[in-house]
Parts: C-alpha cells; structure tokens; sequence
C-alpha cells in the first residue's frame, strides 16, 4: 500500500476530497472513500483537522492499494504538487530530512524549503523565510 501525506491550509469536505483524489489518481470515485469507512475502498484517505489556529491546520493521508490501477507517485512531493495545483493551493510536504521543523512548501508551481515555527498548536505555522528551491531540488530532497 502506498501512502501519501501533505498539510493544507483549510479543513476539506470529504465529498472534495473525494473529487480531487478521483481526479489526481484517475479513477473512478466509487474506488475513493474515508479511511473509517468499512467498505473496502481502494484509495482511502484521513482528512484530520490538527487545530483550527494554524496556518497549515490540517493533515490529508492518503493509502492507495498497490493492486489499483491508478497513478502512484514516487514520493509525498510529487502528490503534493498534483493537490497543490488541482486545489490552486498552497500545500506542505515533509523533506524526509533530518530537521522535522523543515518542510517544502508548494506555492503557484513554486518549490521553497521552509521552516516550522516551534510552538504548542498541533498545526504548522511557518517562520516568513523561505529558500526558493527548483523542481530537480525539490525532488532530490523529498525522496
């Protein structure tokens, strides 16, 4: 099973989240459902609200079940990037470094390594520097 994790800055309807993700994977939306649901989806996703304070409040996981034939990303870059241009959104993806207060953010098919601000909300709210990375950098580090 694949598995796919971005942040984004708004809490979603699921029936969106279904539409984006039938659209993203290329699938039908009947293979598409919530991750507590017990019917046996083959893309299944948790839409998890962390805080309603952050600037980045809620976290998207998504599980694709490796017989589908669907699109798989090679990594959560990749996928964010997908949900980042479908949603006309700014999205967060980890870096899979060793910081985990580092991140990218996905801006206007624009690629920046951020920084995490310390603090005791659940979300993620960014430190105003950024570092503009190109698309190879932000595959490099995301893998």
């Amino acid at each position: 099973m694949e598995n796919y994790i971005c942040y984004l800055r708004e809490n979603k309807k699921d029936i969106h989240l279904i539409q984006m993700l039938s659209n993203i994977f290329q699938c039908e939306e009947e293979l598409i459902g919530n991750l507590l649901n017990t019917y046996n989806f083959k893309i299944k996703f948790e839409n998890r609200l962390l805080d309603n304070v952050s600037e980045f409040c809620t976290e998207l996981n998504v599980y694709v079940d490796n017989n589908t034939n669907s699109i798989v990303f090679f990594n959560n870059f990749l996928f964010g990037f997908e949900v980042s241009k479908y949603l006309n959104e700014d999205i967060l993806v980890s870096n899979q470094g060793a910081d985990p207060y580092q991140w990218i953010l996905v801006s206007n098919n624009q690629f920046y390594i951020v920084e995490e601000i310390d603090n005791e909300n659940y979300g993620i709210d960014l430190q105003e520097s950024r570092v503009k990375i190109s698309y190879n950098e932000a595959m490099d580090i995301s893998s």
